[in-house]
């Protein structure tokens, strides 16, 4: 069984697809505590009942028992886990050699590991390797931020209903971090600006002090735990008008 997908999530296969000369592989682990272990630790409510693990292909049993088997190689057979990773990620960046693109890899589709720590040596194996994440947890977010992670790993902080405190150190610190909104997104939020996430998946190339923007799709369009953002909301009332047509207002006018 192949650890790495390649061209089998949506958001991935756009950055595939913007152009830009990369090509994406992402490690599909079982979300949350579903196979019996906690990938997600720093998980809140409102993202486990909107986790993509229950989203498009995801809810298919084959797809799903392929992500428990795979989580469980991970806790219960982690040397021989690791010892197939490297091989797979040697195998597709060389495939992407071939191909003239630049090899990405995300470790954490659903899951929140901290491979930093977990097995350092990839980042070292592989230095022409883009690798990048997204995350819950502050501790592996202040130590990207601090400087202390490999320099081809590349992190971004996910909003939830929890931690939007901590979104805003993150955001005046430098770092990037992504939001969830409901219908459509604004020009700037807690203060900084936002630019389109759906566009692709490749965070590494977003600007610092930048908030990337993704809509809810699936159930996340009915949360109503806070987890998604409404244009409603008092950070955006400055910069919509009631129709969803974008204003901006003349301090905004050159911020993207």
């Amino acid at each position: 069984m192949a650890l790495l997908t390649i061209g089998g999530n949506p958001k991935l296969a756009k950055s595939d697809t913007s152009n830009q000369g990369f090509i994406t592989a992402g490690l599909n682990l079982a979300a949350a505590n579903t196979s019996g272990y906690e990938v997600c630790p720093r998980r809140s409510t409102g993202c486990t009942a909107e986790c993509l693990l229950y989203q498009g292909r995801g809810r298919m049993a084959s797809v799903m028992a392929a992500r428990l088997t795979k989580t469980k190689f991970f806790f219960e057979h982690r040397a021989d886990f690791l010892e197939q990773l490297h091989g797979e990620i040697d195998k597709f960046q060389r495939s992407a050699t071939r191909k003239g693109l630049t090899a990405v890899v995300r470790l954490n589709v659903m899951s929140d590991i901290n491979w930093e720590r977990i097995d350092p040596s990839l980042f070292t194996t592989f230095p022409n390797v883009q690798f990048y994440d997204y995350t819950k947890r502050e501790d592996r977010m202040n130590r990207f931020l601090d400087g202390n992670f490999p320099s081809n790993y590349s992190l971004c902080f996910s909003r939830s209903e929890d931690n939007e405190d901590y979104c805003r150190t993150v955001l005046q610190r430098g770092g990037t971090i992504n939001v969830v909104f409901r219908d459509w997104f604004p020009l700037s939020y807690l203060g900084f600006p936002v630019t389109d996430g759906d566009k692709d998946d490749l965070t590494f190339l977003t600007p610092s002090h930048t908030v990337r923007a993704v809509i809810a799709k699936g159930s996340a369009k009915h949360d109503k735990s806070g987890f998604v953002v409404d244009a409603t909301d008092k950070h955006m009332q400055s910069s919509w008008t009631k129709n969803k047509v974008p204003f901006i207002p003349k301090a905004e006018v050159n911020v993207i």
